[in-house]
């Protein structure tokens, strides 16, 4: 049996800039760009207690001191340009996003071997970019009988990591070569959609779609043995919107739609990361993507009410699995271990008991059934509920002071080979508006009650693997906004589409 304990306090201080343009070429065409820019500086503390029994006696206990100091910068480059093309709403989009994201970090740490007395002192650099191109380009075109939306495309990833583990020997760090990593990660993708909308009669509305999306993967990891990756895949990926508008209090809709979730960059980077030198996480880069079928039945009451059944099958879903070798390290990594069926079924209702409460409920049930791949692990099939409330208490008739009230549980969930026990999360915020709304004062805070905590167990044919964590979700926020100028000035922030970001 092996036992972890860690604890660490994290700090972060973190700075931000935005910058928005946008000029109006002429009445129908207009350019814009916008600029992010944020920099963050982390230190995390940590101390891990990491022991072994074999037959129940105690073979080995490691004590780790880790102190890592990080600095991340990340630059985010919007361009677009919007033209209309006619008087029928006929128009065409262009965009351009780039990201550079570069969190690098220094990892220090001492493990003393309380059996002979050794200690190892470790340092860890890591130099990690993450390049990101996008373009596209999208066309509406509205006839009197079809709406017809069509696009095209490209994005460009590129990450590039190298990791150092170096071992202090007398007074110089040696750099330990089957521990020290590179890895040179370019993914390529070029899609192009079709979707058609059709109002039938004043009850019936339909729209379809069709999506195709064709990858190009290279990894390579010079100076080790692990194999470059070399992907070239297609995939369709059709959707179906049904509407039937009963009357203005009745609107049913069913949808079908086929998805692709592609893996975290962590997940698929092959570098070794070390809390003590038994005990490794390291990413897969043959990890592939899982692909899911959702079928939606819908209906909503008077905007009010809201209840929906649905079904979802995904396969080649992944997770992270974590092994015991030899010499009693532990070694995790992420693998393509299920396919799931997933069942489920969500009401929610907004409600105003009185003029000046509001309150939104909403409730989820799911039950999901898994086929585990990984041989050695068993599913843990079953069902599960999760709750929410909002409520919303106005002080006078314009709402300028409200006080905020919600409560949120999850019950045990079963998913995969994971098992995750229940928890909660209650938070409470004010807001006050003053100076002819001018100025505005919120306070918010967050999981008052220490409720919000990860307990899960993975469950094998040989051990089961138990994870207590908590990640302190507790903090008091407080924001002040003034607001100067002409009020009447209406301003629009543009959406930008830019999802692949999400993947760091």
């Amino acid at each position: 049996m092996q036992t972890s304990n860690t604890g660490r306090t994290d700090t972060y201080n973190n700075y931000g800039a935005n910058l928005a343009l946008e000029q109006q070429l002429s009445s129908s065409s207009i350019l814009g760009i916008i600029y992010d820019f944020s920099y963050g500086r982390d230190n995390i503390n940590s101390d891990n207690r990491y022991s072994y029994m074999s037959e129940n006696a105690l073979d080995s206990l490691l004590t780790t001191n880790s102190i890592q100091k990080g600095i991340t910068r990340v630059h985010t480059l919007n361009a677009y340009y919007d033209l209309r093309l006619g008087s029928s709403g006929e128009k065409l989009n262009l965009a351009a996003n780039y990201m550079h994201h570069s969190p690098d970090k220094n990892v220090n740490f001492t493990t003393l071997n309380h059996f002979t007395d050794i200690s190892t002192v470790v340092k860890e650099p890591s130099d990690i970019t993450y390049r990101i191109w996008t373009g596209e380009a999208n066309l509406e075109l509205p006839f009197s009988w079809l709406n017809i939306e069509t696009g095209m495309k490209y994005s460009d990833i590129r990450n590039l990591s190298d990791m150092g583990y170096y071992n202090l020997i007398g007074s110089d760090y040696v750099a330990v070569p089957g521990r020290c990593n590179e890895f040179d990660y370019n993914e390529r993708t070029i899609a192009g959609y079709i979707s058609a909308k059709r109002s039938i009669n004043s009850h019936f509305a339909i729209q379809a779609g069709l999506r195709y999306e064709h990858t190009f993967v290279k990894g390579i990891t010079p100076h080790s043995d692990v194999e470059d990756v070399r992907a070239d895949y297609g995939k369709l990926f059709p959707t179906v919107y049904l509407s039937y508008t009963l009357d203005k209090s009745n609107i049913f809709n069913v949808n079908y739609a086929r998805r692709i979730n592609r893996p975290y960059f962590r997940a698929i980077n092959p570098f070794k990361w070390y809390t003590n030198p038994n005990n490794i996480d390291e990413g897969n880069p043959q990890l592939k993507p899982s692909y899911a079928d959702n079928v939606e039945l819908n209906y909503i009451f008077r905007s009010n009410l809201s209840a929906t059944i649905y079904y979802q099958q995904e396969n080649n879903a992944y997770g992270q699995m974590m092994y015991v070798k030899e010499n009693n390290t532990t070694y995790s990594t992420y693998e393509n271990i299920y396919n799931n069926r997933q069942f489920g079924m969500n009401l929610s209702y907004n409600l105003r008991p009185v003029s000046w409460w509001n309150v939104f409920l909403t409730g989820n049930y799911v039950y999901n059934n898994s086929e585990i791949k990984a041989e050695g692990y068993l599913a843990q099939n079953g069902s599960s509920f999760d709750f929410r409330i909002n409520n919303t208490v106005s002080f006078d008739k314009e709402r300028r002071f409200q006080l905020f009230l919600n409560y949120s549980h999850n019950f045990p969930y079963h998913v995969g080979v994971t098992y995750d026990n229940s928890y909660a999360n209650f938070s409470m915020g004010l807001k006050g508006a003053f100076m002819e709304n001018n100025l505005i004062v919120n306070i918010y805070a967050n999981d008052i009650f220490k409720q919000d905590l990860v307990k899960r167990r993975k469950v094998a044919a040989t051990n089961t693997q138990v994870y207590n964590n908590y990640y302190d979700s507790r903090y008091l926020r407080i924001s002040i906004t003034y607001k100067w100028g002409n009020n009447k000035l209406k301003t629009k922030s543009k959406k930008i589409s830019f999802s692949e970001r999400n993947r760091i």
